[in-house]
């Protein structure tokens, strides 16, 4: 499994969302906590540091300011047509995972994405928080504080997606250079490899992905058939559940 670093998601645009998001949330909190005579300046001091927080900064030589985390995204929806649209392609298949095995994989968290302002907003109040109070005894640019936009700005969705039901595995930061790229269609894209990992055992002894999946649903296609019997001859035995999307091919074209 593949987590793509945050900077190089295809909605490029997310993480600009969660700074506006951010933006608001602490604005609010200033014109509450700051005097008349600080206020502009405790105004300008954030939106700077909103500004380089979530970019990863080179040749730093602080993980916290270099480093960046890498996302690998789910849907609790499993037959969703805009998805199947999105991201199927030509054999379209949703894996499905036990929720166990989720909460084990090396380096990452499962968290849920928001998409209401509401949720958005509530997600940054400790941040604001921590930021109100260096702002308050001038020891602002912490890079751990940066460090934790960062992941909690991976978890906040445009509402306009929130129909893709999406959760997320975050993973700690990774160095750039510690992480692969892969080529697409139009760009390169930095990414990290995940690995489910044996609860309770020792040395983080890897467990085998067959035995992470608890189902594949084989989506709307011209062979969906085809590949539905497949997947069913070989996975029969490993107990996991191969089953077809409800969703005709002919709702895709």
């Amino acid at each position: 499994m593949f987590a793509t670093a945050f900077g190089h998601l295809n909605d490029a645009a997310e993480i600009e969302h969660a700074r506006g998001v951010f933006d608001s949330v602490i604005r609010a909190r200033i014109a509450i906590r700051a005097t008349a005579e600080l206020h502009d300046s405790w105004i300008q001091q954030a939106l700077g540091w909103l500004s380089v927080a979530g970019r990863p900064r080179h040749r730093s030589g602080d993980l916290d300011i270099e480093g960046q985390v890498a996302v690998f995204s789910l849907s609790a929806d499993g037959d969703s047509l805009g998805q199947w649209r999105a991201y199927g392609g030509l054999a379209p298949l949703a894996i499905g995972f036990h929720r166990t095995a989720l909460g084990h994989v090396e380096r990452a968290t499962l968290a849920k994405c928001v998409y209401t302002q509401e949720e958005a907003s509530a997600a940054f109040d400790s941040i604001a928080d921590q930021l109100i109070y260096e702002l308050e005894t001038n020891q602002l640019m912490t890079t751990s504080l940066q460090s934790r936009f960062y992941a909690v700005a991976a978890t906040i969705k445009h509402p306009s997606f929130r129909e893709e039901r999406e959760w997320r595995l975050i993973t700690d930061r990774f160095w750039p250079r510690a992480m692969k790229l892969r080529s697409t269609d139009s760009r390169v894209v930095p990414y990290v490899e995940l690995r489910f990992v044996e609860a309770g055992a020792g040395d983080n002894a890897p467990l085998p992905l067959v035995r992470s999946i608890s189902a594949i649903r084989v989506g709307p296609g011209r062979h969906d058939g085809m590949t539905f019997d497949a997947l069913q001859r070989v996975l029969e035995g490993d107990g996991i559940v191969v089953d077809r999307s409800e969703i005709p091919f002919r709702s895709l074209s």
